[in-house]
């Protein structure tokens, strides 16, 4: 059972705040959880607000992880994942950003979409069309993620969405809002280190169009009666395996066809 659900906020916000891995809030939440376990959820809106209550800003969007068979697998989770995107967390291409190495960082190159209008609940569930016709603009993007559990195999399904699925920051390009002429599911992105190709993926290879991802999270968000607004971006996984770091610093750059790029420089904090 759960000693607190305070107290699992507050040491989940505490050790972001703080960049350091996770310490007892694991050992605090003992739930038979499943990936979209309803009490990991609770406690992530629950920390969100904690967060944005301690500085990091309001909600900007949300991150999808685990949207790619191959992540699922490497991550050992049934499906995918969704996570809270503060406006502190959202970085412009070239900046710096300070990681612990302790939190074992990593990077993943995603397309992100941009609301133009509100996707409220609905009585019916949202499709391509219902979602399509809300979104002005895709955006390459950098994803930071941290393993901040060690063997995260180990944790509970329900802590790692309650901490928002290894999210630390977003790095969002410029956007493109003649994307209706983009085939998504074709468009192949590569994430470089320090000049070198590291990884490279497909847009088919996130839930068979990254368009998809936003259908599901619309859908997922509608039942706890939840909407998404307009001005909100979401990242929708990793096109690429997920390349963590293990020297700093290092400088990340993506390109997406069609979409664009992006770059981030990480250094030691």
């Amino acid at each position: 059972m759960i000693s607190s659900v305070k107290a699992v906020v507050e040491q989940l916000g505490r050790d972001r705040l703080d960049g350091l891995p996770l310490s007892d809030a694991d050992r605090m939440l003992k739930v038979p959880g499943t990936v979209n376990s309803a009490v990991g959820y609770d406690i992530q809106f629950q920390l969100a607000a904690w967060l944005t209550a301690h500085g990091q800003g309001a909600l900007a969007g949300y991150k999808i992880g685990a949207t790619a068979k191959g992540m699922q697998e490497a991550l050992g989770v049934p499906g995918p994942v969704y996570g809270h995107v503060l406006s502190g967390n959202v970085l412009t291409p070239g900046a710096s950003f300070s990681c612990n190495p302790e939190c074992c960082p990593g990077v993943e190159c995603e397309i992100a979409f941009r609301l133009a209008e509100d996707l409220r609940p609905q009585s019916k569930p949202h499709d391509r069309n219902s979602v399509a016709v809300a979104i002005d603009a895709v955006l390459p993007t950098i994803e930071i993620v941290e393993n901040r559990y060690g063997n995260y195999r180990a944790c509970s399904l329900a802590l790692l969405t309650a901490d928002d699925f290894f999210h630390k920051a977003c790095v969002i390009g410029e956007p493109v809002t003649g994307w209706r002429d983009l085939d998504l599911k074709s468009s192949q992105g590569c994430l470089v280190r320090d000049g070198d190709p590291a990884e490279i993926g497909v847009g088919s290879d996130v839930l068979g169009d990254p368009l998809n991802v936003v259908v599901w999270l619309a859908n997922k968000l509608a039942e706890r009666g939840e909407g998404l607004k307009a001005g909100q971006i979401i990242s929708t996984g990793s096109m690429t395996p997920v390349h963590w770091i293990d020297n700093l610093p290092a400088r990340i750059d993506i390109r997406i066809d069609g979409v664009g790029t992006s770059a981030v420089v990480l250094v030691e904090a």
